[in-house]
């Protein structure tokens, strides 16, 4: 059975939010860089921000492209009560936060409810049970007016990867999943859009194996590349971004 409850708190959600507020990260810095490739400068979209959580990694987004609308969406009511208290104290005043459940059977209806241009998500695919996760990625295809991106693991061999982590620290199972781009582009065309940008985050720091479980730190190969692993597991970071034919 996954453990997968993310409606409650927990300490290491906590630290990594309050963490993210204080410094933005280099996986923040990749999505501001990427999405100057999709968000017009002479337009105004409304972009949905699914699984926000806190609303740190949309606090960076929404300073940097402040002529866009930014809803950020999660089913945890105290993180987006602290995502909501914080933009409103840091002075923020193109993003809102709504209540839902992306895994509802009703969440499509909801998407639509919202009206959105683009509808995105930045490390969510990865931790979502692999079936409920291409479920995810339909809502996404059917509602969005524009486009879609998705930063999360994924190979570009047609090999799409069901992992389930047994972590004993936290005496949990979780998904850790990397799809194939194959089974992406398949199916963003049966919902009528195609891969217009992908780009790999390459990381530019050398990050420490202090963890007991589940954390990611960098190894280096003998080309001097870095490499992010979680424990045993490779962890191939790249930014998709799919646009309506």
């Amino acid at each position: 059975m996954i453990n997968n409850d993310w409606s409650k708190e927990d300490e290491m959600t906590t630290d990594f939010n309050n963490r993210q507020y204080d410094e933005m990260y280099r996986s923040t810095s990749f999505i501001i860089d990427s999405l100057c490739h999709i968000l017009p400068v002479d337009r105004t979209y409304n972009v949905i921000d699914v699984g926000t959580g806190a609303g740190a990694n949309l606090y960076y987004i929404a300073k940097e492209y402040q002529n866009h609308n930014f809803i950020g969406v999660d089913f945890n009511d105290h993180y987006l009560q602290q995502a909501e208290d914080r933009h409103r104290e840091l002075g923020l005043k193109n993003t809102k936060f709504r209540s839902l459940d992306i895994f509802d059977p009703g969440a499509e209806t909801d998407f639509g409810d919202i009206g959105c241009d683009v509808i995105g998500s930045s490390q969510v695919l990865n931790i979502i049970e692999f079936e409920r996760g291409k479920q995810f990625i339909g809502n996404c295809f059917n509602n969005a007016k524009v486009g879609v991106f998705f930063h999360s693991l994924f190979t570009e061999r047609p090999l799409d990867y069901d992992v389930k982590i047994h972590d004993h620290t936290v005496d949990a199972i979780v998904s850790m999943n990397i799809y194939s781009i194959f089974t992406m582009n398949k199916l963003a065309d049966q919902c009528g859009f195609h891969l217009k940008y992908n780009k790999e985050f390459e990381i530019d720091v050398d990050l420490p194996n202090k963890f007991e479980g589940r954390g990611t730190y960098t190894t280096k190969t003998s080309d001097d590349k870095r490499m992010q692993f979680t424990d045993v597991l490779y962890c191939p970071w790249r930014f998709l971004y799919y646009e309506r034919n």
